[in-house]
């Protein structure tokens, strides 16, 4: 082999590994662009979800305006009529209306009537325990007044609810108050697919309890592209070039962490 095929061969050699290094770099840009769409789309994805829930916790809110400034409620907490439980409080106006629960409670704190349904068997349960503290004790959801009203999100025994807390008005919304109608839908990981409408994405609801006393270092344990990057509440985990996952927090009425959502997504294939 004389010089010139050395040199040629050795030209070609280092050619090849140029071309080596390019496609690599190349690939390596690739996925990045690629990793930022999806981050951008699953990001887009979480603010869906959250957009949606709280669409639903209004229509809650909105539904039990229309049950506690009603003649029929008024009366019903002055008489305690039973065909107005017959008439309106049964499992099949429940099923439609999208409710899991409903208390009745008096001025004084007094529960008239209650109802409490397991979204997932149609059983009858007791009255979370987290709701008897918030009448009993400290009567933080009564509504003392013709404007008072709250809703949100809190944790229970049973799971996370979805409440709405609504004075007992008449059908002019006028008073004086009757009482308290506290309405409630159990947040379920279906309830979440449902609102949510996004095809072929599963959502999920993680234990709140392991983001522990700092929520944010729990985050800052996972595996995360960008672990110093939060974006507006959201935290982006890229698991690897097939899978990536979007998680949000969801605070409760006393903006304590209530629900830790996950979404997980497939990532576009590469070429």
């Amino acid at each position: 082999m004389n010089v010139s095929d050395k040199t040629l061969i050795i030209i070609c050699l280092i050619f090849a590994f140029l071309i080596a290094i390019s496609g690599g770099a190349s690939r390596t840009i690739l996925l990045s662009g690629y990793l930022d769409l999806e981050e951008q789309d699953i990001s887009e994805k979480l603010e869906l979800v959250e957009s949606n829930f709280q669409s639903e916790v209004s229509r809650i809110s909105s539904l039990n305006h229309d049950w506690a400034s009603w003649d029929k409620t008024f009366e019903f907490m002055e008489n305690g009529n039973p065909t107005y439980i017959n008439s309106y409080l049964t499992d099949e106006i429940f099923s439609e209306a999208g409710i899991n629960l409903v208390l009745y409670v008096n001025n004084s704190g007094e529960i008239i009537y209650e109802k409490v349904i397991d979204p997932e068997t149609g059983e009858i349960l007791q009255i979370p325990s987290e709701l008897q503290r918030v009448t009993h004790e400290n009567g933080s959801l009564l509504a003392r007044h013709p404007g008072d009203q709250k809703s949100g999100l809190i944790r229970t025994e049973n799971g996370p609810l979805i409440i709405s807390s609504r004075p007992i008005l008449t059908s002019m919304d006028s008073g004086p108050v009757g009482g308290t109608i506290i309405m409630g839908r159990y947040v379920t990981e279906s309830l979440l697919n449902e609102i949510a409408g996004i095809q072929g994405v599963k959502i999920t609801i993680e234990d709140v309890e392991i983001l522990g006393p700092e929520p944010a270092s729990y985050f800052e344990g996972l595996p995360f592209r960008n672990p110093d990057t939060e974006i507006d509440g959201q935290h982006i985990e890229v698991i690897d070039e097939k899978w990536i996952a979007g998680y949000i927090r969801l605070n409760d009425l006393e903006e304590e962490p209530g629900i830790f959502i996950k979404i997980k997504l497939r990532t576009a294939t590469l070429p």
